[in-house]
Parts: C-alpha cells; sequence; structure tokens
C-alpha cells in the first residue's frame, strides 16, 4: 500500500523494540503448556512485557527486522532464517501482533531427521539452497513470494548456504553452522569507555560459542558477573519476557545463548574489569576505561 499509493508517506510497524508493558502482546506459547488468548484475555504470567518488537529487550534484531530492512532499505540483501519447530506432539501458537519464532541458527539437536523450515529473505530473483554442499532446491523469488524463498528440508547438522542469483549469476550467499559444545564466552562492549560521571552506561553483549565462535542457542547457563573498579552493575537481562530474574542481579541465566549486562560509572576515573563466569568455571574478562 505505501509503494503503490503516492499519498502515503509512510508505514508504521508496532513496534520497534520489546517494552515492559502490554504484558503477553506478541507472545508464541505451547498450546496445553500455557493459557490460551490474547494478552488482555487472563493472566500470562510471567510474562511482563511485549514481544512485538523487531528488536528484543537487549537489542538484538529479529529475523523479521532484517526481512524489513531487505524490503524497505538497500543496506542488506540476502538473510536467512530457520522457523521453529512445533515440538514432539505439542503447536506452537500465535498471537496478535506476533510473528512465528524463527532464529539464524542451523543447531536444533532434537531434530535430526525431521523436517523443518528454512526462509530466505531477498529481493534477487533465483535462491538455491545447499546442505553439506547438496543442493537441496532452486526457488524463483519475487513480489509475489513477498520476496521470501521458502524450503522443507530435512534436518542435518553442518553448513546451511544460500545462494542468490540474477541472470543466473550468484550475487551473494549467507550461511548457517552447526554449533558444537560451548567453549568459550564473548564479550562485546557498545563503547569501550565511560564517562566519570556517575551516570554513564555501558552495554555489554554476551554470548555463548562454540570453540569456532558459533553462537550456541542451545545450552543455555547460568552466568555470574563481578566488576572491579569505577563501575557498578546496575542491570543484567536474557531478552526472555518470562524470566521473573530481578533486573538488578548479578546472576542471570543465558536465553537462546546471549544475555546482556549494563554497567554504570561513578565518578571516579579508571580501568573497569568485568567478569562473566559459568558453573563450569568457564569464563572471560572485558576492560573499561572511566575516563
Amino acid at each position: 500500500m505505501t509503494q503503490k499509493h503516492q499519498y502515503v508517506i509512510g508505514d508504521y510497524v508496532w513496534t520497534a523494540m520489546d517494552y515492559l508493558g502490554e504484558s503477553g502482546i506478541g507472545r508464541f506459547y505451547i498450546a496445553g503448556e500455557e493459557s490460551d488468548g490474547e494478552h488482555w484475555s487472563a493472566d500470562h504470567f510471567p510474562w511482563h512485557g511485549a514481544y512485538c518488537g523487531d528488536i528484543d529487550l537487549i537489542g538484538w534484531r529479529k529475523p523479521i527486522s532484517h526481512y524489513r530492512d531487505m524490503l524497505w532499505n538497500n543496506s542488506e540483501k540476502i538473510y536467512m532464517a530457520v522457523k521453529q519447530p512445533n515440538p514432539e506432539g505439542k503447536q506452537i501458537k500465535e498471537t496478535m501482533w506476533s510473528v512465528w519464532p524463527t532464529w539464524p541458527s542451523w543447531t536444533w539437536p532434537q531434530h535430526v531427521g525431521k523436517p523443518i523450515t528454512v526462509e530466505v529473505y531477498t529481493k534477487y530473483p533465483e535462491v538455491k539452497l545447499y546442505l553439506n554442499n547438496r543442493l537441496i532446491e532452486a526457488q524463483q523469488v519475487s513480489r509475489e513470494t513477498e520476496f521470501i524463498a521458502s524450503f522443507d528440508v530435512e534436518y542435518q547438522p553442518g553448513t546451511l548456504v544460500a545462494k542468490a542469483f540474477e541472470n543466473g549469476v550468484l550475487k551473494e550467499s549467507t550461511l548457517l553452522q552447526t554449533a558444537k559444545a560451548v567453549d568459550q564466552i564473548k564479550l562485546t562492549a557498545e563503547n569501550n569507555t565511560l564517562v566519570a560521571n556517575a551516570q554513564d552506561l555501558a552495554y555489554i553483549q554476551v554470548e555463548l560459542q562454540d570453540e569456532e565462535g558459533i553462537l550456541n542457542p542451545t545450552q543455555d547457563q547460568l552466568l555470574d558477573f563481578t566488576v572491579e573498579g569505577p563501575a557498578e552493575i546496575i542491570a543484567t537481562d536474557n531478552a526472555n519476557l518470562k524470566d521473573t530474574t530481578a533486573y538488578p542481579s548479578h546472576s542471570r541465566k543465558t536465553w537462546n545463548g546471549r544475555a546482556l549486562v549494563i554497567l554504570r560509572s561513578t565518578s571516579e576515573k579508571g580501568d573497569i574489569l568485568l567478569k562473566v563466569t559459568n558453573s563450569k568455571k568457564l569464563s572471560n574478562t572485558i576492560k573499561i576505561k572511566s575516563i
């Protein structure tokens, strides 16, 4: 509608980011494990926020965000995600404002030999999908397909590659690899410096990765956070809107392999060391400077 009619000046998405409030809006759930209905229809505790955002509560872009970026901008031209399969004998149910849960992951250890749906978002006219160097299928992509190529694949661990073609010429490709056991904790700071004004914040992303640096979303672990130097831990999170752990907690379980810790500066300058440790004594440290 926005593209077709010149009098429509733009498109509004509800909403850009998950948020605290309207608890349960946009949720998906397993039938029989949670109460049915929309967020206003019942008490859906422990849901305590809205899951209708393109970006989750710790700043990770969901696949729907990449799809929307591909549709409206030129910065991203191909993206691949996997639809979360229904559990054995059960069914995922959606609510209004939700989308089917999809993840940029090819790590599904409970689903070996079973069908799983892979989606490739692109404006290139042809996509070929390969699993462990074997061609699965080629599909044409267009406005009629909503610029999505959808493949039903029998899951096997390994490497999944989507290749995009135009006039028979390979233009771009993207891949997903099966993760091995968690071997490291990756820490990434949004900024490596803080202002020593007792107000500045540092957001540090945490990922559980295998030895090759591939995110493992299936082996979530409880992490403990400690800080040395002129800063304090003011919050941790994992984007799971059913996790009722208090936000100021210095311990947090990862969700789908990710977590977030937020530091606040003091009025003093110096080096800040954040250490993250799991129950298996795997740890990592990151240094931030307060200036």
